[in-house]
C-alpha cells in the first residue's frame, strides 16, 4: 500500500463523520436543478445535481476537502502527492492553499489545460507524463516513495470515497422519495460512495452508473465477471479515463451499484451542447455523461430520477469541438 493511502471500509458512518468534516471547510451542499426545457424535450420530470457549481468547479472537491481536513487535524506535516486527470489534482490544491499543505500533482500531458493552469495558480506543483492517467500514477507513486510523501489516491482512499458519499446524503435530503440516481463512472469512488450512503438508508433506490463506451472497463469487469483492463480509454470525458479500474473499488461497485450503462462520444458531445444551450448548465465530458444516458435512452424516466453531473471544467477546445456538432 502507497504510504499515507487509506482503503478501510467505506459505511454509512464514515460518510456522516465526512459530512460533519467538510461542512467546516469550503463544499456546498449543491443545487438540484430542474429544467423546464430539457424536461418538456423528454416529458419528464428528471432533476440534475450540479457539482460544478462547487467552489473548483467539480465534486472532487468533497473527498479532498475530508482527507486534507483529516490530515490537518493529526498534525500531518508531509508533502501530498497525487495522480488525477485533473478535478482530484485541484481539489487537494485547493485544500493545500487553504490549509498551507504543499501539494505534488502527476497530470498526464494531455490533460485539459484549465485544470493544469487551475493546479499551478493554487500553488500545487504539477508534473506531467504519459498519456493517461495510468501513466502518471506510475510516477507519482515513485515521487511519492522517494519523498516519504502522503499520497491521496482519487478514489482508492476511504476518507476520499467517504466524501464524495456526501452527495448521497444531500439528495436525499433534497428528494426524499427519489426513486433512482444516475451517477458517472470513472475510477469509481464518486459511485461506490453515493451509492454506500443510499442503499446502506434505502435499499430500494435503484443506483446507476454511466460510463463512456471509449473507457469501459467497469462495464466490461461487470459483465465478464472478472477485472478488466483496457488497452485504450480515450475519451472526451477525461475525468472518466481509466484503463485498469482500483480492486477497492471494483468490489464496491459489484455490491452496491444495480447496473452499469455505457454512452458514445457522440453522445457525451451531444449532451455537453444540449445542456449548455437548452439547459443553460455548462459541463465538462464526464458531467455531461448521465444526461448523455437519457439522450441515448439508457435511463428508465419512469422513475423519479436524480441525475449526477459531476463538473464544470471543461477547457476552450473541447467545448468549441461540442458546440460543433
Amino acid at each position: 500500500m502507497l504510504r499515507g493511502q487509506s482503503i478501510e471500509k467505506v459505511s454509512l458512518d464514515s460518510i456522516e463523520e465526512a459530512r460533519n468534516r467538510i461542512r467546516k471547510s469550503v463544499t456546498l451542499n449543491s443545487t438540484l436543478i430542474q429544467n423546464t426545457r430539457l424536461n418538456q424535450l423528454y416529458s419528464t420530470s428528471i432533476k440534475i445535481k450540479h457539482e460544478g457549481l462547487q467552489h473548483t468547479g467539480s465534486f472532487k472537491l468533497r473527498g479532498a476537502a475530508n482527507k486534507m481536513s483529516y490530515l490537518a487535524e493529526i498534525g500531518s506535516d508531509s508533502v501530498v502527492v497525487t495522480a488525477s486527470a485533473g478535478n482530484h489534482a485541484i481539489g487537494l490544491s485547493y485544500m493545500g492553499n487553504q490549509l498551507g499543505i504543499p501539494v505534488h500533482v502527476f497530470m498526464a500531458n494531455n490533460a485539459p489545460k484549465v485544470k493544469i493552469d487551475t493546479c499551478r495558480n493554487l500553488g500545487a506543483t504539477v508534473h506531467l507524463h504519459g498519456q493517461l492517467y495510468d501513466d502518471a500514477y506510475e510516477q507519482a507513486k515513485q515521487f511519492n516513495e522517494k519523498h516519504e510523501g502522503i499520497y491521496v489516491h482519487p478514489v482508492a482512499d476511504h476518507y476520499v470515497v467517504s466524501g464524495q458519499g456526501t452527495i448521497g446524503l444531500e439528495v436525499l435530503e433534497q428528494v426524499p422519495d427519489v426513486e433512482q440516481v444516475v451517477v458517472p463512472i470513472g475510477g469509481g469512488g464518486l459511485i461506490s460512495g453515493i451509492a454506500t450512503a443510499l442503499k446502506s438508508i434505502n435499499p430500494h433506490i435503484k443506483v446507476v452508473g454511466i460510463q463512456a463506451e471509449n473507457s469501459n472497463a467497469f462495464y466490461r469487469s461487470i459483465q465478464e465477471g472478472h477485472r478488466v483492463k483496457l488497452d485504450n480509454a480515450q475519451t472526451i470525458a477525461d475525468g472518466m479515463s481509466l484503463k485498469d479500474p482500483e480492486p477497492y473499488l471494483l468490489e464496491m461497485v459489484t455490491d452496491w451499484v444495480d447496473s452499469i450503462e455505457t454512452v458514445t462520444e457522440e453522445g457525451l458531445y451531444r449532451s455537453i451542447k444540449q445542456l449548455l444551450i437548452d439547459g443553460k448548465i455548462l459541463v465538462e465530458g464526464a458531467g455531461a455523461a448521465t444526461y448523455a444516458a437519457v439522450l441515448e435512452g439508457k435511463v428508465d424516466l419512469n422513475l423519479k430520477t436524480v441525475l449526477i453531473s459531476s463538473g464544470s471544467n471543461i477547457d476552450h477546445e473541447r467545448l468549441m469541438q461540442a458546440l460543433n456538432v
